[in-house]
């Protein structure tokens, strides 16, 4: 079973290893899942999903769609899935700030291709990159990782890398939905 328990207003998320859920398991009636390709969830259904819990005021409604959305997720995706739609990354502070950001958005893809563990990987890798002209090697991968990124990933990714992420998705709500 999950579970989950709010320390210091993170959200953790354990899964007991007894849980069997197929790497390929999907929705395909999901907004901007492809997952029947890759087997993998694309951040475009994080994204539809947290657009639509801030379009909306009712607590249940909020804890319904989250549910909908992390029951989509693999069990090596549950805990980005949770940390994205709670309006944090895995890897907490990568001293990136807003100028920089603003920087490394340009041209938007046309369609959505970007997979949650690869974004994972790349914050990973982003948060690695120490020393002389790191300043420069991370503006590249921001840009690198942007440019793969359509123009509603741009926008979800840029408010989450700074922390300005606000959808209502509060932490008793997606207790809720990861118990639902």
């Amino acid at each position: 079973a999950a579970h989950a328990c709010m320390e210091q207003n993170a959200i953790h998320v354990r899964i007991s290893t007894g849980i069997r859920r197929s790497p390929t398991r999907c929705r395909p009636d999901f907004p901007g899942s492809t997952c029947e390709r890759t087997g993998m969830t694309l951040l475009a259904s994080i994204v539809a999903t947290s657009r639509q819990v801030a379009g909306t005021s009712a607590r249940s409604l909020k804890t319904r769609l989250l549910a909908d959305c992390l029951r989509t997720l693999t069990i090596d995706e549950l805990e980005m899935g949770v940390s994205y739609l709670s309006g944090e990354i895995r890897q907490g502070r990568i001293g990136i700030g807003p100028s920089t950001l603003s920087a490394s958005i340009g041209n938007a893809a046309s369609a959505p291709s970007l997979e949650l563990t690869e974004i994972d990987r790349r914050l990973d890798e982003l948060v690695a990159i120490r020393g002389s002209g790191s300043g420069q090697q991370r503006a590249a991968a921001l840009r690198a990782l942007f440019g793969r990124a359509t123009r509603e990933e741009q926008e979800f990714l840029a408010r989450l890398l700074v922390g300005e992420l606000r959808q209502g998705a509060l932490a008793g709500v997606m207790i809720d939905a990861i118990a639902a």
